[in-house]
């Protein structure tokens, strides 16, 4: 403090206070929609910075704005026009840079944005629900927002046990997330107390293996630490892509050294089975492809040549049999019942007996492997056959002719090839099971064996004639006492009013209603259903929906 003499000591203020932002110069994205948002972004991050450093100053503002915005502020400040209205110098750039960068609102897209978002993998249903209520801020919701966001939460969350209690207890947005974040936290604390895997830890083991020459010479059982990973793919060549087995990249690719089928040319054998034909290389076998020994007149094979002995057609065909049995495996149906061998051309096939199907049919890669095993491949033809099933169509690639043997009949018949996998083996056709002898139909509906069920030969169906006459007469009497109840359409009738009774139906309050999609009806059944319908209305049987008025309950008509 200063002091002077007589007077009183005068305070000095020391402003030590340092204001070095933070914020980064603006950056410009791609399109206007993501510039105004991005904006909208940076300039409050800016301006919480304003206020944190107590920068209170209009034009200290100003000048911070458009130092930490970079050069494009900077210019802009200078090229946009100056509002009329606004007298404070920040206001008055701010004003000019928000008419530049965001973009005019629009409810409804908006609104749009705002139903097609959806939840991203591993993301809780609370930080969806907060992603939700931003974009829901944008959309003018009002007094309807947290409604509008628990229907979008309904509609989209993939917990089926919340959803029902959500709509069963009609819960609040907040009694939803609630419990939704109570049940997540109890997945998380559960998952944390199991166990880890042992599947996982099993891919890189570290195990203690010796060969049979280290034990030779050392004759103990211990040896160098060995790491165990799963082999390489024989016929891709890739480690830990795809289960052994199955959807390996290479199926239906060609070898560009060899030119067979189903494997790559990083891993071809053709090479090295070439060489060991023309007898012992310059330089030493390594090991591992060394011809065996010969023990009198018989060669112990090695594991490696038993493998080179199959082609890789012949292989490839298991796997794509494998392929094709994606829900039911041809490799563990080999002696179920409901696949049988029958002889395709040249090849055996395991197939699928089908009463109910009208065509043989089998999917592009059975025939695939088909054309890859057989002698004399066949060639796919233009169909004109559609093919659907109860729930969709099934698109056809073509159709080939071929013959279908058994140990006791042949028959020539067609095949038609459908796109992608059917998820199934081949299936045979009633008519083919037919000329093969493996399904018979009788005109009486018996069987070839008579078995303790049939109906009994000497039993009498058949009433006298005269208990029958009498019978009918009696009911000839009462039709004619009662003429007036056996006209028309029966009605529960109040008999003292003569009025009709009227029933009421009680459903559950929660009960939403369902209008389903009607199914198609033939063109040769359109007449006489309308007449029957029409006939149904004028009898009190059905009502018309009003023109106009909603239909919230139908259900589908099957003629």
């Amino acid at each position: 403090m200063a002091t002077g003499s007589g007077q009183q000591p005068v305070p000095i203020t020391v402003v030590t206070e340092t204001r070095n932002l933070k914020s980064q110069p603006f950056t410009h994205p791609d399109d206007q929609i993501s510039t105004g948002n991005a904006w909208e972004e940076w300039l409050e991050g800016i301006e919480r910075e304003f206020r944190y450093f107590k920068i209170s100053s209009p034009i200290d503002k100003k000048d911070a704005l458009i130092i930490y915005g970079g050069k494009e502020i900077a210019r802009l400040e200078k090229s946009l026009p100056n509002p009329g209205d606004v007298d404070d110098v920040y206001e008055k750039l701010k004003t000019k840079l928000n008419s530049y960068y965001t973009p005019k609102k629009n409810k409804h897209h908006a609104r749009y944005l705002f139903l097609k978002m959806r939840p991203t993998p591993q993301e809780t249903t609370m930080a969806y629900a907060a992603r939700l209520r931003e974009k829901a801020i944008q959309c003018e919701f009002g007094d309807t927002r947290d409604d509008r966001i628990l229907e979008h939460l309904i509609q989209t969350i993939t917990s089926k046990s919340l959803i029902q209690k959500a709509i069963n207890k009609k819960w609040s947005l907040t009694q939803m997330l609630t419990e939704a974040a109570q049940i997540e936290d109890t997945s998380l604390q559960i998952s944390s107390m199991r166990p880890p895997d042992d599947g996982a830890s099993n891919v890189a083991k570290v195990g203690y293996q010796q060969s049979s020459r280290q034990k030779k010479s050392t004759g103990g059982h211990y040896g160098k630490p060995k790491f165990h990973k799963s082999p390489p793919c024989a016929y891709c060549g890739l480690t830990g892509t795809h289960p052994q087995g199955k959807n390996c990249p290479a199926y239906g690719k060609k070898c560009n050294k060899c030119q067979k089928w189903n494997h790559f040319a990083s891993v071809c054998r053709a090479d090295r089975l070439r060489a060991e034909s023309r007898g012992p290389p310059s330089q030493p076998v390594p090991p591992k492809y060394a011809k065996p020994k010969q023990r009198g007149n018989h060669v112990k094979k090695t594991s490696m040549e038993e493998d080179d002995q199959t082609s890789s057609d012949d292989e490839f065909f298991d796997q794509a049999v494998k392929h094709l049995k994606q829900v039911r495996r041809i490799a563990k149906t080999v002696h179920d019942d409901s696949t049988v061998t029958v002889r395709i051309d040249d090849v055996d096939v395991r197939i699928e007996p089908d009463s109910g199907a009208e065509v043989n049919i089998m999917d592009e890669h059975q025939h695939k492997a088909l054309q890859h095993r057989s002698s004399n491949p066949q060639s796919l033809q233009a169909s004109h056959i559609k093919l659907h099933t109860l729930q969709s169509d099934l698109p056809v690639k073509g159709e080939f002719r071929t013959i279908v043997r058994n140990d006791t009949r042949g028959a020539a018949t067609k095949f038609v090839v459908v796109k992608g996998r059917i998820n199934s083996p081949p299936l045979i056709s009633k008519n083919t099971l037919i000329e093969l002898g493996m399904m018979k139909l009788q005109p009486d509906g018996s069987l070839a064996e008579i078995n303790d069920l049939r109906i009994p030969e000497n039993t009498q169906t058949v009433k006298s004639i005269s208990n029958t006459t009498t019978a009918r007469q009696q009911t000839q009497k009462i039709v004619e006492k009662y003429k007036r109840v056996f006209q028309g359409i029966g009605l529960i009738r109040d008999v003292k009013s003569d009025t009709d009774i009227f029933a009421k139906f009680n459903m559950k309050p929660e009960a939403a209603p369902v209008a389903q999609k009607p199914r198609p009806v033939a063109y040769y059944l359109q007449k006489p259903l309308k007449e029957w319908l029409d006939q149904c209305i004028k009898e009190g049987i059905f009502e018309e929906v009003p023109p106009g008025e909603p239909v919230t309950w139908c259900s589908p008509l099957v003629v």
